[in-house]
C-alpha cells in the first residue's frame, strides 16, 4: 500500500476484525515524530468493549489481563463536539498506549454535519474553530495520535454528501492541522474492507484524499456474516 512516505519494509494496513475489533497497525517512522509513531513494524491494538458498569480504563485492563500483554494502540471513538482529552485518554498516554482516534462528523445531540460545511468552513466560523480546537487539543496532547476523520464515510447517510465532499473536508482538516504546526497526528483514512473491493464510482479510489493528505490507510473488516439477522 503506497502512502505519503512509502517504505518497502512496512505495510501500513489497519484491520479491524468483527466483534473483537482488533487492529494490526504497521507504522512508518519519520524524523518529525516521536515514540511509537517512529517505530517500524506491527502494533497490536484493540477497541476494548465495556461490560456492565466498567469504565473504559477497566475494560482495557480486563482485556490486557486476558491476553497477557499490554495493547500498543487503543481505538477511541469521539463525536465532533466531544471532550478531548478526558481522564481516560490521559491515562492511555501515561500508561504507554497510543490512541487511534476516530472523530465523527456528528454532534453529541445526534445531528450530522455535512462534509461540504466542513470543507467550506471559513476562519472565524464556528465549524472552523471546531477544527482548530481539535488540532490544538491533539497537539497539546503531546503523544502520537492516529487520527481518522469520519471513519467509514461510505456507510453514512447520503445527506452527508458525496465522496468529493468527503475528500474536500478531509483536506480542509489536514490543512488546518498543518497550519497550526501539529506534528504528532498521523492521518488514517479508514473505509470498510468491502469498499476496497468495489470497482464502481463509490469504490475506495473515490474516497481517497491523495498521497499528500494521508499517512496511512485502514480497512474495517467484519466477520459477523450469518451471525445476526440480515
Amino acid at each position: 500500500i503506497r502512502t505519503r512516505r512509502p517504505r518497502s519494509d512496512v505495510v501500513r494496513l489497519l484491520v479491524r476484525f468483527g466483534v473483537c475489533l482488533l487492529l494490526l497497525m504497521g507504522i512508518v517512522g519519520s524524523p518529525d515524530r516521536q515514540g511509537v509513531a517512529q517505530t517500524p513494524g506491527v502494533l497490536f491494538g484493540s477497541s476494548a468493549g465495556q461490560r456492565g458498569n466498567e469504565s473504559p480504563r477497566e475494560a482495557v485492563e480486563r482485556l490486557e489481563a486476558a491476553i497477557g500483554r499490554q495493547l500498543a494502540v487503543v481505538r477511541v471513538f469521539k463525536r465532533w463536539d466531544a471532550a478531548f482529552p478526558t481522564d481516560y485518554e490521559r491515562w492511555l498516554r501515561q500508561s504507554g498506549h497510543a490512541i487511534f482516534l476516530s472523530a465523527a462528523a456528528q454532534r453529541l445531540d445526534g445531528s450530522n454535519i455535512p462534509w461540504s460545511s466542513i470543507a467550506n468552513a471559513q476562519p472565524g466560523s464556528a465549524l472552523y474553530e471546531d477544527i482548530v480546537s481539535w488540532a490544538d487539543r491533539i497537539g497539546a496532547y503531546g503523544a502520537p495520535v492516529f487520527f481518522a476523520f469520519d471513519a467509514e464515510p461510505e456507510t453514512g447517510p447520503t445527506s452527508m454528501g458525496d465522496p468529493g465532499d468527503f475528500v474536500d473536508a478531509w483536506r480542509r482538516i489536514v490543512s488546518v492541522f498543518r497550519d497550526r504546526g501539529i506534528t504528532n497526528a498521523r492521518f488514517v483514512m479508514t473505509l470498510t474492507a468491502f469498499t476496497y473491493g468495489r470497482t464502481d464510482a463509490r469504490g475506495a479510489a473515490a474516497w481517497y484524499p491523495g498521497d499528500d493528505w494521508v499517512d496511512a490507510i485502514g480497512a474495517d473488516g467484519y466477520n459477523f456474516f450469518g451471525c445476526s439477522p440480515g
